[in-house]
């Protein structure tokens, strides 16, 4: 009888350990709904739901169970302690950030439908075939209010307009999880709303899943890079329909992939060559901007894990091809594609991409200029609104005071993480090159494909394109002798950016209400 109970201990204790993120994810999401309606009840109908209290208390007390239970369990390991933490903070934005506020949220959304009905490619004429309730409401959302009501509503979705697609330059790859929620939603004929809460949720898993593994496997920063993808610009994005959630994530990947394979003492593997060959995919169809990233692999051809110096040239030039293979199809297939939403603004702002690089080529110092300009101008402004300063459509103003919190928690997090290794001077100096030039690049584009011709600032530059880029600065900063002992460092740490997050939320939902 007692060999029956301990195989029964040990069997609930392992199933436990198993799922134990799985649920804890599930009831901190019914948890944070309720937690919604219970403050929409209260503000529109005006009384507090004892109903909803009641649900609210159960499934709140289970996630603080699960939230405790693995800090205790898990408190040493970083890449547990990010998966405990980004679980209720990136529900929260979920559950509490209309997606139409989100940049570009709309023509995202579309995208993200039509990829679910399999037209990957779009029309010819760019333009997407949409729900009419989908199309005709979003400019409508203005509160919590109105969308309660469009929840409501049934949707009929062969009830269909055409409406632009600004977003069909991005490849389908991006959407692929959005648009497997927005399948379901269709196939089950929920409301086209409700669809898109659970379209979300997919990239929203996909980052917490692709996060989890990417601390894993990057040798040094852990608590850097976990701190990092926390930020509340990053989790915003990542919990949207913005092809910046599977970019973003990819990109993140692939450092600390990139980083592994670096510091790997052992021979890099076939498996390993293929996944990293998978990943110069991703990063191929994401901004051009961002395709020089690849060069952070450069430091591996002096490295001894791979048997010869052939093997190590193929491996390097073989990535770079498809990484360059990857981006030369996507232009093609999006050759002749013109944004038709921007042309009035172009047109207006004298913007001419011919002119102006004929204008830099003439002038080649303006280049220096216009970078020293515009990081006077709006260079603060940028590092704030990369963090999460100005949410939504850059309406949403959260307190300086909350990022300069996350500063300091970033900063405690390279202080107090003890790296086996780290980056040699000459590494670090190649990978801080890169990230100024990747900046450099993001501006010059924007300044040749969005800014009048010959003007001395950069137009239409937004905080959240360094995201991708800014992460390699706090890496540069991790140190093998810079280790300050904090007890129960992980938890201060991940409990503190909670804290953050939540009045953050706090200005959110007054800003919908």
């Amino acid at each position: 009888m007692n060999e029956v109970l301990d195989k029964v201990k040990r069997g609930s204790k392992w199933v436990l350990v198993k799922t134990s993120f799985i649920f804890q994810f599930i009831v901190t999401l019914i948890f944070i709904f309720l937690l919604y309606f219970f403050i929409t009840t209260h503000e529109y109908q005006g009384y507090w739901s004892r109903d909803l209290l009641i649900s609210m208390g159960i499934t709140g007390f289970v996630s603080i169970v699960f939230l405790v239970y693995h800090v205790k369990q898990y408190y040493q390991q970083v890449e547990k302690m990010f998966l405990t933490f980004a679980i209720p903070i990136s529900i929260l934005f979920l559950v509490f950030m209309i997606p139409e506020y989100i940049p570009d949220g709309a023509s995202h959304t579309w995208r993200a439908y039509e990829v679910s009905q399999g037209k990957f490619l779009g029309r010819e004429d760019s333009q997407v075939e949409i729900p009419r309730d989908l199309q005709e409401n979003r400019e409508n959302i203005e509160n919590y209010y109105q969308y309660n009501l469009l929840l409501q509503e049934s949707t009929d979705y062969d009830d269909t307009v055409l409406a632009p697609s600004p977003a069909k330059s991005y490849s389908f790859l991006l959407y692929l999880p959005s648009a497997a929620g927005m399948l379901i939603g269709r196939i089950c004929n929920l409301n086209v709303f409700v669809a898109t809460y659970i379209a979300r949720s997919f990239n929203l898993l996909l980052f917490l899943g692709i996060g989890y593994w990417a601390i894993k496997k990057i040798p040094f920063g852990k608590k850097v890079l976990g701190i990092y993808m926390l930020m509340p610009m990053v989790i915003q994005q990542a919990v949207s329909f913005s092809a910046d959630s599977l970019m973003n994530t990819s990109i993140f990947l692939y450092i600390a992939y990139t980083l592994y394979l670096l510091f790997k003492e052992d021979l890099i593997t076939k498996k390993e060559k293929i996944f990293y060959m998978f990943l110069m995919i991703f990063i191929g169809i994401s901004k051009a901007t961002y395709i020089p990233i690849i060069a952070l692999a450069f430091p591996i051809f002096f490295k001894k894990n791979m048997k010869t110096k052939k093997e190590k040239i193929i491996f390097l030039l073989l990535s770079i091809v498809i990484c360059l293979a990857s981006y030369a199809s996507l232009a093609w297939i999006n050759r002749g594609n013109v944004n038709d939403s921007a042309t009035d603004y172009l047109t207006e702002n004298h913007v001419n991409s011919s002119e102006q690089l004929q204008y830099l080529l003439e002038n080649p110092l303006r280049i220096i200029e216009v970078l020293w300009n515009n990081r006077i101008e709006n260079g603060e402004t940028y590092f704030y609104q990369m963090i999460g300063n100005d949410l939504g459509w850059l309406s949403i103003q959260v307190p300086s005071m909350y990022i300069l919190y996350m500063v300091v928690i970033m900063v405690i997090a390279i202080f107090t993480e003890k790296n086996e290794v780290v980056f040699n001077r000459a590494e670090k100096v190649w990978t801080l090159l890169l990230a100024f030039g990747m900046y450099a690049l993001v501006n010059m584009g924007l300044y040749l494909e969005w800014t009048g011709v010959a003007e001395p600032i950069v137009a239409g530059v937004q905080g959240r394109y360094f995201i991708p880029i800014a992460i390699l600065v706090p890496i540069c900063c991790c140190m093998k002798n810079n280790f300050v002992k904090l007890k129960y460092g992980n938890i201060l740490i991940f409990g503190a950016t909670l804290g953050v997050h939540i009045l953050t939320i706090i200005e959110i939902v007054n800003f919908f209400l």
